[in-house]
C-alpha cells in the first residue's frame, strides 16, 4: 500500500516515505518529516480513514 500511497500524496517513493518514518535514510543518517510534509502526512491519514469508514458503512 506505501507504493501507491507515497505517490500519491508526496509524489516520492515508497522508500522515501519509509525511511521518513523510520528516521533514518539509506545512508543511516536521520531524518524526518519536515512541518509541511507531517502536515500533509495528517492529511494523508485523516483521507485514509475516511476510505476505511466509507467500506465499513458499506458492510
Amino acid at each position: 500500500m506505501l507504493i501507491k500511497y507515497s505517490d500519491k500524496y508526496f509524489g516520492k517513493s515508497p522508500s522515501w516515505l519509509y525511511n521518513k518514518l523510520r528516521g533514518i535514510d539509506g545512508n543511516g543518517k536521520p531524518v524526518s518529516l519536515t512541518d509541511a510534509e507531517l502536515a500533509q502526512f495528517k492529511g494523508a491519514l485523516c483521507d485514509l480513514a475516511d476510505r476505511i469508514r466509507r467500506v465499513a458503512d458499506s458492510l
